[in-house]
C-alpha cells in the first residue's frame, strides 16, 4: 500500500512540473504586442515574416521569436522589446545599433560589419561578420571580447 501512495504520489508531483514547463505556440504577426509590430514595420518594411513562435508558461507568455524570409531572427520580450536580432551574416540595420556602438565598432574593425546584437541588462553583444564577438556599455563604451 505504501509503494501505491509513493507511487501516486510522484504521478502527481510529475504531472504537476510540465504545467512549469516552458512551451512554444505559433502566432500571427497581429498578436504581437504593438511595440514588435512597429519595430518590424520600421526596421523590416517590405520583408515577410515567415513564422512566429510565442514562449510561454504557467503565468503566460514570456518571449517571442521572429523568424523573417531574409533570415533575420528576432527575439523580443513579453512587453514587445527587442532582446536580440541575428542577421545569419547579413548586416543588422544601422538605425537599430545604437550610434556610439556603431561608431566605435566602425572605428576599431574597419570593414565590418554588425551580424548580431543582443540587448543585456548591463551590456550590448554584438558580433561582427569576422565572427569576433564584442561587448559594449550601454553607453557605448568598449569592454572587450566575449570568450
Amino acid at each position: 500500500m505504501k509503494r501505491l501512495i509513493v507511487a501516486l504520489f510522484l504521478c502527481v508531483f510529475c504531472a504537476q512540473l510540465s504545467l512549469f514547463a516552458d512551451t512554444k505556440i505559433s502566432i500571427e504577426k497581429s498578436q504581437l504586442p504593438k511595440l514588435s509590430q512597429k519595430f518590424l514595420d520600421e526596421h523590416f518594411p517590405n520583408v515577410i515574416v515567415s513564422h512566429i513562435k510565442a514562449e510561454k508558461n504557467l503565468f503566460g507568455i514570456i518571449a517571442y521569436e521572429v523568424i523573417l524570409t531574409n533570415g533575420f531572427e528576432l527575439d523580443f520580450d513579453k512587453k514587445g522589446e527587442w532582446t536580440e536580432i541575428d542577421g545569419e551574416n547579413r548586416e543588422v540595420p544601422a538605425a537599430i545599433v545604437p550610434e556610439k556602438i556603431r561608431k566605435s565598432a566602425a572605428e576599431k574593425f574597419p570593414g565590418k560589419k554588425i551580424t548580431q546584437i543582443k540587448k543585456k541588462r548591463k551590456v550590448y553583444e554584438i558580433e561582427i561578420s569576422d565572427g569576433e564577438d564584442l561587448i559594449y556599455t550601454h553607453d557605448g563604451v568598449f569592454k572587450g571580447y566575449d570568450d
